[in-house]
């Protein structure tokens, strides 16, 4: 959550379209943390702070380094099972060999 610019940066030979600014840094950032840690979604105080859903339980995984900060970002998931990550491969493993299974009926 915070302040970007966005729109097309380039010239008339090479146009992109992108979106600039530390909110779009710290985005990246979490979703590269998701490798380290067992949640498959993570998100920063300030999305934290704007969830006013009952819905969701969302958990507190504490401060985490992240690259291009000088300071620890305060990291945050739902407790669901659909953004909990397996604990070992086997697990997932199974889970897609029985979804294969019921496509192959």
């Amino acid at each position: 959550y915070g302040r970007v610019i966005e729109g097309n940066v380039g010239s008339p030979l090479k146009m992109d379209y992108t979106l600039l600014g530390d909110a779009v840094n710290t985005a990246a950032r979490l979703e590269s943390l998701t490798r380290q840690l067992p949640y498959a979604l993570l998100f920063s105080r300030e999305v934290q702070q704007r969830c006013h859903s009952s819905v969701w339980n969302i958990i507190d995984l504490g401060m985490h380094n992240v690259k291009g900060r000088a300071e620890a970002v305060a990291v945050y998931s739902i407790d669901h099972v659909v953004v909990k990550k397996p604990e070992n491969t086997q697990e997932i493993c199974s889970v897609i060999q029985h979804e294969m299974d019921k496509l192959a009926r």
